[in-house]
């Protein structure tokens, strides 16, 4: 794992903090400063992992890039990453022999060449600047910490904008904060430090950047009649970048953040007239007016239907892959009631290739415990629910052809019987239609 490259501190296990074999407690830490790490896993023909015998030694040549060679010492001290505690732990020690550090190791893991420094906890709150957005979607919001020093780091906030996490102390730092979807320019660069103590900066109010806002809005209908059920996807470059619902006058309104000038096409989608609309292409501006576009233009060729106590909710993102021994599919949509999916993952089932029409018992039992075949839907209280009776049959009632590439078939019904965080039983009766290209 190269110590230059970004992607290396997502990659590696632990977040650096270690003990040095002069540590006076199992608390007493240091940050470690990377030059490189190397993952040893070394296995049989037969696929059994080896280790080295006792008493025996492996020499691991560590490469250093050009950035790492500038500024690397003689000699180094080796860590390897302890997998029980979650932290590394300092035995031995590398010398730079040309481009790369040597040394010697006595197991196989993850080894780390670093130098250890003193650090302390960072803490922030980033919330989006009232006037300009939103000030409740900050989850996951990015934040690139950048020391000249010791290198680039990332975090990320959580549900309440919050980021803590360590950093090298007595080292002025860099701080780019990226809102959602802002092209990789940072919505706000903070420059802080140093210090020599846990440190709280408060809170930081960010704008997401205007220059790339872009809204569509328009209307919807199917032979003069407004659409009532539907989505409106906006796509650019080949990649959706928007959704919205439709309201039951026809009206849709996306808001996007694009991340360049290339024409927007928009697709709309009638769930009750089970069609959608040819893909109308529009020149890109921060504000598209797209008029009325005919939402009947053809069938909806690619859906899911989710049934359930009679009562249904369409979608229109779903997939569908099987091979000999596997089959996956699922689902997620839109609906004026909100958000809703499905997942099924059959433990077992064995099935024709290629797939021909008929009936299938799906296993569901084997993955009920790991959560991977469920229902969610607004219909149920947009819980999430685990499929779990012992079999459910599914029915294949088409096949891909060249003229039309869509497996069409159903799940169920079957009765399903849950219960919520409240200790309240619920038993629904569920079936799932679908109609999907093979991938």
């Amino acid at each position: 794992l190269d110590a230059s490259e970004d992607a290396t501190y997502r990659q590696m296990p632990g977040d650096l903090r270690a003990l040095a074999t002069d540590a006076s407690s199992n608390t007493d830490f240091t940050l470690l400063t990377t030059f490189g790490m190397m993952a040893v896993e070394l296995n049989d023909a037969a696929g059994n992992e080896v280790e080295l015998a006792a008493g025996q030694s492996a020499t691991l040549t560590m490469p250093l890039s050009a950035e790492a060679q500038a500024a690397a010492p003689a000699t180094i001290p080796l860590w390897y990453f302890d997998e029980a505690d979650g932290i590394w732990r300092e035995e031995g020690s590398a010398s730079l022999e040309g481009s790369a550090y040597v040394g010697e190791v006595t197991h196989f893991t993850f080894w780390n060449c670093d130098i250890p420094t003193d650090y302390v906890t960072l803490c922030a709150t980033i919330l989006f600047d009232v006037p300009a957005g939103d000030t409740i979607n900050v989850t996951n919001l990015v934040v690139q910490i950048i020391s000249q020093n010791f290198g680039t780091a990332y975090g990320y906030t959580n549900a309440s904008g919050q980021l803590c996490g360590i950093v090298p102390a007595n080292e002025e730092l860099i701080l780019n904060i990226f809102g959602h979807n802002d092209c990789g320019i940072p919505a706000q660069t903070v420059t802080v430090g140093p210090f020599s103590e846990d440190t709280d900066l408060g809170t930081i109010l960010i704008s997401p950047s205007a220059v790339n806002l872009v809204r569509v809005a328009g209307t919807a209908s199917c032979n003069g009649t407004p659409v009532t059920n539907g989505v409106a996807r906006v796509y650019q470059s080949g990649t959706q970048v928007g959704i919205a619902t439709i309201g039951s006058n026809g009206a849709f309104e996306v808001d996007l953040v694009s991340c360049d000038s290339s024409e927007l096409t928009v697709r709309i989608v009638d769930y009750v007239n089970l069609s959608e609309s040819d893909d109308i292409v529009f020149a890109f501006g921060t504000n598209v007016n797209t008029g009325d576009i005919e939402a009947c233009s053809q069938p909806l060729t690619q859906y899911f239907q989710l049934i359930i106590d009679g009562q249904s909710t369409l979608g229109d993102s779903v997939y569908f892959t099987s091979s000999i021994d596997a089959l996956v599919v699922g689902g997620d949509g839109f609906d004026a009631d909100g958000e809703f999916g499905f997942r099924v993952n059959p433990g077992s089932i064995t099935l024709p290739e290629p797939l021909v029409v008929g009936t299938y018992t799906l296993d569901l039992t084997a993955n009920a415990s790991q959560g991977r075949s469920y229902v969610y839907s607004p219909l149920i209280g947009l819980y999430y629910i685990t499929i779990d009776p012992p079999a459910v049959d599914m029915e294949i009632t088409a096949v891909p052809t060249q003229a039309e590439p869509y497996t069409v078939g159903s799940i169920g019904p079957f009765a399903q019987t849950f219960q919520d965080s409240s200790g309240n039983v619920f038993t629904h009766d569920i079936e799932i239609l679908f109609s999907a290209q093979q991938f």
